[in-house]
């Protein structure tokens, strides 16, 4: 792109991320602190510069076009990397880190590694997203996030960097009175004779389970679908069933962790970022990630 249409697109580059994290023209005005009539003629303004479309009606509202999104996560990059280079000349606190993580690494690993950061970075500031495995790869793919810490599966695909960071063993969270509450290792057939409370379709867990009873030719007869792991611990304490969980030194009480006899009964955490990443804060924080993670090799709550 000539200099002359790049100067001509900087300044509008705040609307159309401001229009993609709300994707309605009112909420972009009120978050840039502008009138909605100026929103829609910024975004008209760089369709004509950039030659191709950005909205589109949908109903009362607008949806955004495959264009826009292609263009959000280059434009979210290019506002990092000038919130980085005022800051390094000012000393104002001036970088975000947006760090989207599954549901089971909030109990520990993300307040460490917000911790470590702090500790050399005071003036660093985090956008956390908490979630489904699925839906944090997507923030990913779409520039939402800087970075996603996830199960690693050929799943997450794209032009992406993986950097591994620890691997769990799965065992059977039973209740201490249930029948294989005293045995030193169960097989899958033997947990699938139970039933199951488990994370809903989508999270890194389920997709365990599921991997793990598909190679045993099993079906998991599934009593709840939960959304985090505080709920599925309490229902297995309860007795609605048991469930397959990461690892842990902590378990909780009336229940007990069984060893799980399979080669699938594992899943390896790792820390993702879009290919070629250079935003100095984003390394920091991806640094920290894998500092905290070689220190404490299992997480109980990962």
């Amino acid at each position: 792109m000539e200099p002359d249409r790049i100067r001509g697109v900087l300044p509008l580059v705040p609307v159309l991320v401001a229009l993609g994290e709300t994707e309605h023209v009112t909420a972009a005005a009120e978050r840039l602190g502008m009138p909605q009539p100026n929103v829609s003629r910024a975004i008209r303004t760089l369709e004509q510069r950039l030659g191709v479309a950005l909205v589109e009606r949908e109903g009362r509202g607008i949806r955004l076009t495959a264009a826009a999104r292609t263009l959000l996560p280059a434009f979210r990059r290019a506002i990092e990397l000038i919130e980085d280079g005022v800051g390094a000349v000012t000393g104002a606190a001036s970088s975000t880190v947006s760090l989207a993580f599954q549901t089971s690494l909030g109990e520990r690993f993300i307040p460490e590694v917000v911790s470590t950061v702090r500790r050399d970075r005071p003036d660093l500031r985090f956008e956390l997203h908490q979630g489904a495995r699925s839906l944090l790869i997507d923030q990913l793919h779409s520039g939402r996030v800087a970075m996603a810490l996830v199960v690693d599966t050929p799943a997450i695909g794209g032009d992406v960097e993986v950097v591994p960071l620890f691997e769990q063993p799965l065992v059977a969270l039973v209740p201490d009175d249930h029948p294989l509450a005293r045995r030193a290792s169960v097989s899958v057939p033997e947990i699938a004779e139970w039933p199951i409370v488990t994370l809903a379709r989508g999270f890194g867990l389920r997709d365990s389970l599921d991997a793990l009873f598909a190679r045993s030719e099993r079906t998991p007869r599934i009593a709840f679908e939960g959304e985090d792991l505080i709920t599925v611990r309490g229902l297995v304490t309860a007795g609605l069933g048991l469930a397959v969980v990461p690892e842990q030194p902590v378990v909780p009480a009336g229940c007990v962790c069984v060893p799980i006899r399979s080669r699938l009964a594992s899943r390896r955490m790792c820390a993702v970022t879009a290919a070629g990443e250079s935003r100095p804060a984003v390394l920091l924080v991806r640094d920290a990630v894998v500092r905290v993670a070689q220190e404490r090799r299992i997480w109980a709550d990962g």
